[in-house]
C-alpha cells in the first residue's frame, strides 16, 4: 500500500460534531498522520495573508518535514484538534498547542481557519476543545505570539479570562492567558 494512501486511513478519534450557527455541520476531531492530505489541502486554500498571519512570513507551500510535525502529534505534549466538513473530506481549520519544556504547565497555541469559514465560529470551536484537552493534560495556560492586527485572535484569547500582553517588537505581540 502506498504510504499516502495508508496515512489517509490512519484512523482518527472525532471528539464531536457541531452546527455552526448558519447551519453548517463539522466534525472535530483529533489530528494524525492520515491528516497529511488533509493539512497539505487546505494550506493551498489559505490566502497570503492567513498564511503570514499563522507562520509571520511569506509561507507557499509546507515541507515534508513541516507536514510531518504538524500531523505526528503526540495527543499528550503536542496537541492538534481539526474540523472538517461533515464528510470528512475538505479539512477547514485546525489549532495546536505544544507544551513549553516537559514539566511546564503552559503551551504555546496557534490556529488557523480556512478564509472562506473564518468569521463562522470555528475558530472558538476548536479553542474551545483544544483547551479542554490541554486542561486534561495538566496545561493551565496558553501563550501565543501574534500580529498587533489581528484581533480576532486576541479575542478567542480573551475568551478564557485577562490576557497579559506583551509587545516585544512594533507589530508583534505576545500573549498569555490562564486557561483554568
Amino acid at each position: 500500500m502506498r504510504r499516502d494512501v495508508e496515512e489517509r486511513h490512519t484512523p482518527t478519534l472525532i471528539l464531536r460534531r457541531v452546527t455552526l450557527d448558519d447551519g453548517t455541520e463539522v466534525i472535530v476531531r483529533s489530528v494524525g498522520p492520515g491528516d497529511r492530505i488533509l493539512l497539505e489541502e487546505g494550506f493551498e486554500h489559505l490566502s497570503d495573508d492567513s498564511r503570514h498571519r499563522r507562520f509571520f512570513r511569506a509561507v507557499k507551500h509546507l515541507t515534508a518535514a513541516e507536514l510531518d510535525y504538524f500531523t505526528r502529534v503526540d495527543h499528550q505534549d503536542h496537541e492538534a484538534i481539526g474540523v472538517t466538513t461533515a464528510d470528512g473530506e475538505v479539512g477547514l481549520g485546525i489549532a495546536r498547542y505544544i507544551r513549553l519544556s516537559p514539566d511546564s504547565d503552559a503551551a504555546e497555541v496557534a490556529i488557523v481557519v480556512l478564509d472562506a469559514f473564518q468569521g463562522r465560529g470555528l475558530g472558538k470551536v476548536l479553542m474551545d476543545q483544544l483547551a479542554h484537552a490541554a486542561r486534561r493534560r495538566g496545561i493551565r495556560r496558553f501563550v501565543a505570539q501574534t500580529g498587533s492586527d489581528n484581533g480576532a485572535f486576541v479575542r478567542l484569547m480573551e475568551r478564557f479570562g485577562e490576557v497579559d500582553r506583551r509587545m516585544p517588537e512594533p507589530g508583534t505581540l505576545e500573549l498569555e492567558v490562564p486557561i483554568v
